[in-house]
């Protein structure tokens, strides 16, 4: 995502409704309107992505949009702000990650 002066609003910070956004541009569907500038939602949505790779990378994306929408619906679209100080005791990972949620919260998890 483009980043500098001429870009407006939240250009160019990662958001997880920005991410989802440019997730949806590049699975050709409407972007909300905001979320992207203009050249970032035309670039994602055009040719960023050759066919036969975005024919490849498709399910992938797939994926991806049902892991990044669901995340961005809970964040909301404003300006990211810092995590309130919180106390982990434990988490329980069932073994060979099946599921998406179950992949994603791993990935988070060792992240």
């Amino acid at each position: 995502m483009s980043v500098g002066p001429a870009c407006p609003g939240n250009a160019g910070q990662l958001t997880p409704a920005r991410l989802a956004a440019a997730v949806q541009a590049a699975l050709g569907q409407p972007v909300p309107r905001g979320l992207l500038t203009p050249g970032e939602a035309e670039l994602i949505g055009g040719d960023l992505f050759r066919d036969a790779y975005r024919a490849q990378i498709g399910p992938s994306l797939v994926r991806l949009d049902a892991f990044v929408s669901d995340l961005a619906r809970w964040t909301g679209t404003g300006t990211p702000q810092p995590a309130r100080p919180a106390w982990y005791t434990c988490l329980a990972l069932e073994p060979g990650a099946r599921s998406a949620r179950a992949e994603l919260l791993t990935a988070l998890t060792v992240q």
